[in-house]
């Protein structure tokens, strides 16, 4: 039964999913085999199907997929363009957007992985192995730290501000702009 449900943007018309109870827009696509939990919300054009579970107090919304044995709980939001698939857990306080995809046996939790937006390239921080991925290039922070300091390098200031930005706290006080 249909009813109006406000996800934060004013009422739309939306479901208790028979499995789990969560909400569901009636403009996204749950499977029934999909588990949407009681007090997990999943909006706009948003696709959850096969065994992919929604619980705690997560959030799939905007054009994302959530598929396979996928699971998404606690406080984290999957929007945007967003895949979630395979065994990947995306929880905590974690946010997956923009074109990223999660996937294989992969852990995003907490803070510790960003997608940056408004780059050339997709960035992933993964905070188990310290590593940055900007691209298909991967290295650790410290790795990035020493290209981008490396002399002669043709560098891209929004990347190198965004990179210095976010781990400020690794560099040298004198290597930080005020």
């Amino acid at each position: 039964m249909s009813e109006e449900f406000d996800f934060g943007h004013g009422p739309v018309q939306a479901h208790r999913h028979p499995y789990g109870g969560g909400w569901v827009a009636n403009t996204a696509t749950v499977d029934l085999s999909a588990y949407v939990g009681a007090n997990a919300r999943v909006y706009d054009n948003a696709h959850v199907y096969d065994s992919a579970r929604v619980y705690g107090n997560a959030r799939v919304f905007g054009d994302t997929h959530v598929y396979d044995n996928a699971r998404v709980y606690g406080n984290a939001k999957v929007y945007g363009n967003a895949r979630v698939y395979d065994n990947a857990r995306v929880f905590g306080n974690a946010q997956v957007h923009g074109k990223a995809q999660v996937f294989g046996n992969a852990r995003v939790c907490g803070n510790d992985i960003w997608w940056l937006s408004g780059l050339e390239y997709s960035v992933t921080y993964t905070k188990l192995d310290d590593c940055l991925a900007i691209g298909c290039q991967r290295r650790t922070v410290a790795e990035w730290i020493s290209y981008l300091d490396a002399p002669g390098r043709n560098r891209a200031p929004r990347l190198e501000a965004v990179l210095r930005g976010v781990f400020s706290d690794r560099l040298c006080p004198a290597d930080v702009e005020e």
